[in-house]
């Protein structure tokens, strides 16, 4: 197998991870919850289902494909949710791109403003966290 094509599967693989267990762990915990829920229904209704099977035939659906498609539906629009920034870096923004728009800024002035602001959400987000684990060291 190529290199390049299994770092892309590893890459993909890793973000597929990161996104279902680091950044949607609720959702991903029920729907894996409604697919063993589905997967109940479908056994008990297998009778009726069986009845329509000119339509669709979910009753040949095995345990594995009910827990995925559980997943897939409670994960599905946090795929597209865009995240949120915090509202004061939207505002500066907001103004550096209105200020490049008018000319007010030059392309070096408009890179500078993107590069501190970049530092300094940084430092915001590093501040976040230690003064969250500081806060979970004290509750402990």
């Amino acid at each position: 197998m190529n290199e390049q094509l299994k770092d892309q599967i590893s890459s993909f693989t890793k973000k597929a991870i990161d996104f279902l267990f680091l950044y949607n762990p609720k959702e991903t915990s029920l729907g894996f919850l409604l697919g063993n829920v589905l997967y109940f229904l479908s056994d008990v209704f297998k009778p009726i289902l069986s009845r329509m099977e000119n339509i669709l035939d979910i009753t040949k659906m095995n345990y594995i494909g009910w827990v995925l498609f559980g997943v897939l539906i409670t994960t599905f629009p946090e795929m597209f949710k865009k995240k949120k920034l915090d509202p004061e870096i939207e505002g500066i923004l907001s103004y550096i791109k209105e200020a490049q728009v008018n000319g007010d800024l030059s392309k070096t002035e408009v890179r500078r403003m993107y590069r501190l602001l970049y530092e300094k959400a940084l430092q915001g987000a590093n501040t976040k966290e230690m003064d969250r684990n500081i806060g979970d060291s004290m509750e402990a």
